[in-house]
């Protein structure tokens, strides 16, 4: 039986791009959709569903462990009229780049010029209207942070000294543009990036007069961290945009420019790893139409939504599957309709790239379920699912969402899962994407959020 449900599972996975027409009560299709040694298949697509929008209180933007952490971080502001007001702030720690042979610690000579901080746009992460101005602000962290603290999460907080030591107002992000620089031997083309000025008392700390003091504080990355905590760098609500950041591209630094003896020389601090580099998230619902549907389940049964950070996910149950019981489950497919609202602005705001299916662990923590999981072990999320499918219907262009639920649904029929058989839809890598969609929810009579069943009775 174990091959007989691996054959329909590669069988219905290259059915994905194909939209599944509606079906009645759980039937014999064996005969139409496969060859007649698959005529024991049955298939349903009116499995009962109850389905919620939830907040999320927070999530992991840190971990200790490199490998696990975000390439790129949110900075921005959205006043967003179905998803409320959403904050990305951003604190990271910065280390000397340091080559004992090279590098010259000797700033007793040295004539300041300027201090400045760059950041390496990713141009994938940014969202909203980044024709309005933005205002970013500079903060110097006073509290210390830990790089091998287990996790960081998005409801966390550093403090920090009250004046900004730099600021950058009513700019108009230009996250696809690439800058010119212009040097007296050639013209360099440099990736998208901002430069921010930052306050000259500051740089007087970083270059000591005293080549002893220098070689002290940069001894290593520790004595430096206890001189130097780490840079918060936040938005206002003047905002309408959430930006995306590198921090390890080689343009994300902070760098001191100066001259000794009419020699232009310049000294680099970097975001290092081990190194702390995390968001802080903020979501405010109140005055929003997703308000109204946060943990109201009957609303729910009509919309849903899930947005990327920390905010709403989409708790989802199967209250009668178990009813169903001694079946190999062939395929299960999660279903579901972008809504395309008459409020919402859908070239601002752009629909998520992709989506996925969690649960909760032993721990309370939301982790992949095992479909996604094996996908990202076979080095192809698009097993998975979860991308957006352009189809027609009726007339009308819709926008769809199909997610791999099959060996989740075996596990929670075997009742393997201890009772923790909920699954929550959300933005993938939503602690680096600001994306955020609005689906039809499981009672919506044309485009219900519906489960595609095909399974064996054993």
């Amino acid at each position: 039986m174990t091959n007989l449900r691996i054959s329909v599972f590669w069988l219905l996975l290259g059915m994905t791009a194909m939209w599944v027409s509606s079906c009645n009560d759980p039937s014999d299709i064996g005969s139409v959709l496969v060859e007649e040694q698959f005529s024991d298949i049955r298939f349903t697509d009116t499995v009962t569903i109850n389905a919620v929008t939830i907040p999320q209180d927070s999530i992991f933007t840190y971990t200790r462990i490199v490998a696990n952490q975000p390439n790129s971080y949110l900075c921005g502001y959205l006043d967003d009229p179905l998803f409320g007001k959403s904050q990305a702030t951003i604190y990271f720690d910065l280390g000397p780049v340091l080559n004992s042979s090279l590098v010259d610690l000797d700033f007793s000579q040295a004539v300041f010029d300027s201090l400045v901080l760059s950041l390496s746009y990713n141009p994938l992460l940014t969202y909203g209207d980044t024709l309005k101005p933005q205002n970013l602000r500079v903060y110097r962290v006073s509290e210390e942070m830990y790089y091998n603290e287990e996790y960081y999460y998005s409801n966390h907080e550093f403090e920090c000294f009250p004046t900004p030591i730099g600021e950058k107002l009513s700019f108009l992000p230009q996250p696809n543009t690439v800058i010119s620089e212009i040097s007296t031997e050639d013209t360099l083309v440099k990736s998208p990036h901002i430069r921010i000025m930052l306050d000259p008392d500051l740089a007087t700390e970083l270059m000591p007069v005293d080549v002893a003091e220098a070689e002290a504080l940069y001894e290593n990355d520790q004595t430096f961290r206890e001189v130097f905590r780490g840079i918060k760098i936040e938005s206002d609500a003047s905002g309408s945009n959430i930006l995306g950041f590198n921090l390890r591209y080689v343009l994300s630094y902070m760098r001191i420019y100066y001259t000794v003896d009419e020699e232009q020389k310049t000294f680099t601090l970097q975001a290092q790893d081990p190194g702390v580099k995390f968001n802080h998230f903020d979501h405010d619902y109140s005055g929003s139409i997703v308000e109204g549907f946060i943990n109201n389940e009957e609303a729910s049964d009509s919309l849903v939504f899930a947005q990327g950070m920390s905010g709403t996910n989409i708790k989802v149950d199967f209250p009668y599957i178990k009813d169903i019981q001694n079946v190999v489950v062939n395929k299960a497919e999660l279903e579901l309709t972008f809504a395309d609202l008459m409020e919402d602005d859908t070239s601002t705001y752009d629909h998520p790239a992709r989506i996925v299916l969690t649960r909760l662990d032993e721990d309370g923590n939301l982790v992949f379920i095992e479909d996604v999981s094996d996908a990202l072990s076979l080095g192809s999320i698009n097993l998975y699912g979860g991308t957006e499918l352009l189809g027609e219907e009726n007339g009308l262009t819709l926008r769809k969402y199909k997610l791999n639920i099959s060996n989740h649904l075996q596990d929670i029929i075997d009742n393997r899962l201890g009772g923790n058989d909920s699954v929550y839809i959300q933005v993938y890598l939503k602690n680096q994407y600001a994306y955020r969609g609005v689906f039809f929810g499981p009672g919506h009579s044309r485009f219900p959020l519906k489960l595609n069943l095909a399974y064996t009775q054993l």
